[in-house]
């Protein structure tokens, strides 16, 4: 009798500490949504294997009892934390990082811990959307009972699996649901979430209704997460809207728009390295290569097909400008009044400044023109002539007397520093003749500006061309190239109609053209070794006429 005794008091105990187990674990769950998706299994579709999140520190694994270290993948960690922080997070990745396995857990994690919660997921199609919301019922069926808040599954109804939605409904009457959807036009307009996620949002036909839908659900209080490799580009048209692939616009523009972006390459992978990319990746095309396993941003965008310049040195030039800590400074915009203009920064000035006027330095401002209504962009590139940098870069639509404004101004501001405080060079491309309206009133002064007294005067031979030259490129001459001048540089690319080579369609070249002459300023100008010197003509130049003042 006494034996039975000790038994069932050794079992009573036992129960105890299980419930108090099961205790800690459910207060846990309902402090970080990590805790439960540690619980969940998720099974490989390749090879039938399981496998888990590796989401908790040491400290918190001791706290719920489940023992053991951070694995190679609790980087996964650091996303969840950021997405539960930020309002839209957008997620650049190669393939096979997990990051969809990671989204659907947290989706289901917030929708089972927090009752009357609405998840939104959008794939490429339906049979895409299907794929996800099994992932996720996989994981809520591997789910311990015990953790499973009181609440009765709605849907699927009479045990079957789910197609598109899963359902939970709570004591209090409040409902839960996921629910997955094709890209299509409509999907989900109309609908309130907590948290939407945009599947391969690169891949969507509909990418840009997709984030129509998802704008009003993040303003009113969710979050949105962005996840995609690299599928093509995108520009901006006559009217400033985005065209090409939506994705990678939301990618360029993610700064301004409040966007946290993340660069998520092929080897953050923790079991991919050097080896592994020369045996496996190496199989694919390059293009399929760069977009499926990138190596850098720039590399899954585009790939190297077509491109003019050589792209491993566009990318060595990237990966310095990011190892360097560079960026921009701020941007610039200028007000003017009569005989006078106020500097301002503001986040959509059309000055980009990367380095501030240095006082001994001589500058020189390249301009490339656009009539402000076409699908062209004025653009200029600001050269130190001492150094080869390009220390501010313009980029707008705007008529031709603000461009000429703009470089009236800002090449006042950086002569200021130059020797004998004079003004920067500005060399003004008059090819197409959008340049001439530009120059007119740097020339002879208008709305009280004096007129401009140190412009660029070209004298062209009989064999004598002018095109953007990839030698600078090629043997790395450029000091830094900016993210901004990159990213055209990558599309300005081989063409089989001419001219061959231009911006590829759907694209601009406005920066390649202006950054072009603006290492011809350089070459000419610069204080460097090779610079050439001109043979100066006995003639003053105030005499002579500009070409289109010739008579013929």
């Amino acid at each position: 009798m006494a034996i039975v005794q000790a038994e069932n008091y050794d079992l009573a105990e036992l129960a105890e500490r299980e419930l108090a187990l099961r205790e800690i674990r459910l207060r846990a769950i309902r402090r970080h949504p990590a805790f439960l998706m540690q619980f969940m299994r998720c099974v490989d579709a390749k090879t039938g294997e399981n496998f888990d999140f590796d989401l908790l520190t040491a400290a918190e694994r001791a706290e719920v009892q489940l023992g053991g270290i951070p694995g190679k993948w609790f980087w996964h960690r650091t996303l969840l934390d950021d997405w539960l922080l930020n309002e839209v997070s957008l997620e650049y990745k190669a393939r096979q990082l997990g990051i969809t396995w990671l989204a659907a857990g947290f989706g289901l994690a917030l929708a089972l811990t927090e009752p009357g919660t609405r998840i939104l997921i959008i794939s490429i199609n339906l049979t895409e959307a299907q794929k996800v919301i099994a992932r996720v019922w996989s994981m809520y069926q591997s789910i311990p009972k015990y953790l499973v808040p009181e609440a009765l599954l709605t849907k699927p109804s009479r045990g079957g699996a789910p197609s598109q939605e899963i359902e939970w409904t709570f004591p209090d009457t409040r409902v839960s649901s996921i629910l997955a959807l094709p890209s299509t036009a409509a999907a989900g307009h109309g609908e309130t979430a907590r948290l939407v996620i945009l599947d391969e949002h690169a891949r969507q036909e509909f990418a840009r209704a997709s984030w129509k839908a998802a704008f009003p659900i993040i303003d009113g209080g969710g979050t949105a997460i962005i996840i995609s490799t690299a599928n093509g580009i995108s520009s901006e048209d006559s009217e400033g809207e985005a065209q090409g692939n939506f994705f990678h616009y939301l990618w360029v523009n993610a700064s301004s728009m409040g966007i946290v972006r993340r660069f998520l390459g092929v080897f953050t992978h923790p079991d991919r390295d050097e080896a592994w990319y020369e045996e496996k990746a190496r199989r694919l095309p390059p293009s399929d290569r760069a977009e499926q396993y990138p190596r850098t941003p720039e590399e899954g965008f585009i790939g190297t097909g077509g491109c003019w310049f050589d792209l491993e040195k566009l990318n060595a030039y990237q990966d310095r400008w990011r190892a360097d800590g560079r960026d921009l400074l701020y941007r610039v915009h200028w007000e003017e009044t009569y005989k006078a203009a106020k500097r301002f920064t503001h986040k959509h000035g059309e000055w980009r400044v990367y380095e501030e006027p240095r006082s001994g330095h001589d500058y020189a401002i390249a301009a490339d023109c656009a009539t402000g209504s076409g699908d062209d962009f004025s653009a200029a590139h600001l050269i130190d002539l001492g150094t080869g940098r390009w220390v501010a870069e313009y980029h707008a639509k705007v008529g031709e007397e603000v461009f000429a404004k703009d470089l009236y101004y800002m090449g006042k501001w950086y002569g200021a520093s130059g020797p004998c405080a004079r003004d920067a060079l500005i060399a003004v491309e008059t090819q197409g003749g959008y340049g001439r309206a530009v120059i007119i009133p740097l020339r002879d002064g208008v709305k009280g500006r004096k007129p401009y007294t140190r412009l660029y005067r070209h004298y062209t031979g009989p064999a004598e061309t002018i095109r953007p030259d990839e030698q600078w490129i090629r043997e790395e001459l450029c000091p830094w190239i900016t993210p901004d001048t990159d990213a055209e540089l990558r599309t300005f690319a081989k063409r089989k109609t001419r001219p061959s080579p231009r911006a590829l369609e759907g694209c601009n070249d406005d920066r390649v053209v202006s950054a072009g002459i603006s290492l011809e300023l350089y070459r000419v100008y610069g204080h460097h070794p090779n610079r050439r010197r001109r043979r100066r003509r006995p003639s003053r130049w105030q005499n002579q006429q500009y070409p289109w003042e010739r008579q013929e």
